[in-house]
């Protein structure tokens, strides 16, 4: 398992570490979830327990300390397993690489291991600034360590195996803020006894550039998490796609570190802002102790403040937007008042129609380009099966339908829709949840790997007359027959310079030492003769700008290879 890439910032010697620094910068991410103050409406029976799976934890850090989860059904240091689970004195946790109790860093690893301690840190921290210093009362941290001490890298290899042990506990929330690597099917049941048992999973989506979510959070009945910057934007490298849930700050997250109990520092990516959600969860939690983790995304999803018009390329692809803590309790806990936080502009949530609503009419809009909209039946009571539903594209009516007859779902192939219902209503909601169904722009006219073994041809982006698409990664390999090089001729070039490139490469890969050019700008390149009988070209443009696009003429050749200097 490979844990999501994420920049901790030292600033400088260990003493700027120290918990007397404050970092106004640092805290503006938890300020964008919006959380009041809850001391006084707490009513929670028993801590809510949230287990974190990640590569060590310093229990002794004076944000942790008072937090940690105790199995008391375990007796330490006794070599016996009492609780029957398979872990032999699982008190506060359990190594799960190490097959031990422990789960402290290994001594002077601290600038290593040091994910799980500021993960968990972030959910304190957010549990602390909505119910004070008394926090430690409500909320219990679980700590999982899925990285052996003498792991050569720090890699979250046994993570999954650390979900299984999670679930001998039967924590509420399970955070799991890394991801990559390959999935076994084996661990499949794990995610079905999650959602089976009412425990909340959230994983990051993963911090490699591109449209595609990492395993775990790309798995079903887990929770996918993008990234976001202080103005809202999509942080660079942050994944995203239909798959993701909500976004939340992934830029310099104030945390503690785990070089002394005092320590603090910054963390960054999706790791953050999982953990930042995790916490928002966590809250909701407190507040209302038997809600399912469905009520908790939707109360999270149904008041998130919308991100889309900041991030138009990437419309429909990070969730519902930045959840909003304060307003999303408030739908949580108060039925009746659930319909005045509809907001047109997010791109997923819900609608819903009951006596306690008197809109007649709910606009959904897309902020960028999409595919439609999908319109779902998510409950619909007895009531409102005479009512009739309406949906308008424009001024024109596309679908009428009497709720009675609507059994499921249907699409609107259109950016923008209006909703409306006719008839009376009762007390239980009929609730109609909507989705964005996004354009992947990233292969609109190329996309994937393409061999090529003409002898002679063309080989272009594929975007014509049109600019080529926002957030390219294609590929061509060309191959001639042994003994025979290839000859490469561009007719046109205009690329956005010092940013989106051709990569070209000899051979079939996209190795450091097999690089034989790199062009960018309106500058068209020189003719290049191969030194192989194969060539790749490697074709990459960013989220921003995009220009005319490219075109060359390939052919196979005995002439001697000619190789210009790579340029910008």
């Amino acid at each position: 398992m490979i844990k999501g890439f994420y920049t901790l910032l030292l600033l400088g010697v260990a003493n700027i570490l120290l918990a007397q620094i404050d970092s106004t910068a640092g805290l503006k991410a938890y300020e964008t979830l919006q959380i009041p103050g809850f001391q006084s409406r707490v009513s929670v029976s028993k801590p809510i327990v949230v287990a974190v799976i990640d590569d060590g934890f310093l229990l002794t850090h004076r944000m942790l300390r008072n937090y940690i989860y105790t199995n008391a059904k375990e007796l330490p240091n006794n070599g016996v397993d009492e609780d029957g689970n398979g872990y032999i004195d699982d008190v506060q946790g359990y190594d799960i690489s190490d097959q031990d109790p422990n789960v402290s860093i290994p001594k002077g690893n601290e600038y290593s291991y040091y994910h799980g301690t500021m993960i968990a840190g972030v959910i304190i921290r957010v549990a602390e600034m909505a119910f004070g210093h008394n926090a430690h009362q409500w909320v219990r941290i679980l700590p999982i360590k899925v990285l052996s001490d003498g792991a050569s890298k720090t890699y979250i290899k046994d993570g999954y195996d650390g979900i299984r042990y999670a679930l001998t506990q039967n924590p509420d929330i399970i955070v799991c803020a890394w991801s990559g690597g390959a999935f076994d099917s084996k661990y499949q049941s794990l995610f079905t006894e999650t959602t089976n048992k009412g425990i909340a999973i959230f994983g990051s989506a993963g911090n490699f550039y591109n449209e595609q979510i990492d395993p775990p959070a790309s798995l079903p009945y887990v929770y996918a998490i993008a990234a976001i910057d202080s103005n809202m934007h999509k942080v660079y490298n942050s994944n995203y796609g239909k798959k993701i849930d909500l976004s939340a700050s992934g830029d310099l997250v104030y945390a503690p570190h785990p070089i002394a109990d005092n320590a603090n520092s910054f963390i960054t990516g999706t790791s953050a802002a999982v953990a930042l959600v995790a916490g928002a969860a966590t809250v909701l939690k407190v507040m209302k102790p038997d809600a399912t983790p469905q009520e908790v995304m939707s109360a999270l999803k149904n008041t998130a403040t919308p991100i889309d018009a900041y991030n138009v390329t990437y419309a429909g692809k990070l969730g519902a937007g930045v959840p909003n803590v304060g307003a999303a309790v408030d739908y949580l806990l108060n039925a009746t008042e659930r319909g005045d936080y509809y907001n047109s502009a997010r791109p997923e949530g819900s609608i819903l129609i009951d006596a306690n609503n008197n809109a007649i009419e709910w606009s959904i809009k897309a902020m960028g380009g999409v595919k439609g909209i999908g319109i779902y039946l998510g409950s619909k009571p007895k009531w409102a099966e005479k009512g009739l539903l309406n949906i308008n594209v424009g001024d024109s009516l596309y679908l009428s339908t009497s709720v009675g007859s609507f059994s499921g779902s249907f699409f609107v192939p259109a950016a923008a829709v209006e909703v409306t219902f006719k008839g009376k209503r009762g007390k239980q909601p009929l609730i109609l949840n909507y989705e964005l169904e996004p354009i992947d722009s990233s292969i609109l006219y190329c996309s994937e790997t393409v061999f090529v073994i003409d002898s002679v041809g063309i080989v272009t982006d594929g975007s014509g007359t049109a600019d080529y698409a926002n957030n390219c990664n294609c590929k061509w390999i060309i191959t001639a027959p042994e003994g025979k090089r290839i000859k490469l001729e561009f007719i046109q070039f205009d690329t956005q310079p010092k940013v989106d490139f051709v990569h070209l490469f000899a051979g079939n890969a996209t190795l450091q030492e097999n690089t034989l050019a790199m062009f960018s700008g309106s500058s068209k390149p020189p003719i290049i003769v191969s030194p192989t009988n194969q060539i790749l070209l490697w074709f990459v443009s960013d989220a921003t700008q995009t220009s005319k696009g490219w075109q060359l003429n390939y052919s196979f050749t005995d002439e001697l290879p000619f190789v210009e200097k790579a340029r910008e």
